[in-house]
């Protein structure tokens, strides 16, 4: 009888070994960080300065030379989790695209920036008119909106 109970009891706590909750969220949301701006001053007496802060997540980035979009084209670029590849592969993109600028530049009006070239194409590639699919009489129209 008592090597039975023993038993049951080893059982159950292999159950409940896989019915626990896990943990999705480590700090509470009152400890996520307050971005401040760069030219920002900050008052001596500030509270923000002595609360305890949970890290910086790590699609947060903060850098000066950080650039969502750039971000983006590597996360679409990236094949099978080789994203230093695909980083790479936008170095050397970055690397032509200002060489080029540079030969192009016989005027001060070119721009070498080679993020500032891929925003200004990104944004000559955007739609200017955008479609909304309408269903009148089974019929589904696209109107502009």
């Amino acid at each position: 009888m008592w090597n039975f109970h023993i038993l049951l009891s080893t059982k159950l706590a292999e159950v409940l070994k896989f019915k626990q909750p896990f943990r999705t969220r480590i700090y509470h949301f009152a400890l996520q960080p307050k971005m401040i701006k760069y030219n920002e001053s900050i008052d001596p007496e500030d509270p923000r300065l002595v609360k305890a802060v949970a890290p910086a997540q790590k699609w947060e980035h903060t850098g000066s030379n950080f650039d969502e979009l750039v971000s983006r084209i590597v996360g679409m670029m990236t094949i099978r989790g080789e994203r230093e590849v695909a980083r790479n592969v936008m170095r050397m993109t970055f690397r032509e695209i200002k060489l080029i600028q540079v030969h192009i530049s016989e005027s001060n009006a070119t721009v070498i920036n080679p993020t500032t070239v891929i925003h200004e194409a990104v944004k000559n590639c955007t739609p200017l008119l955008l479609l909304q699919s309408v269903p009148r009489g089974g019929i589904l129209y696209k109107v502009i909106i």
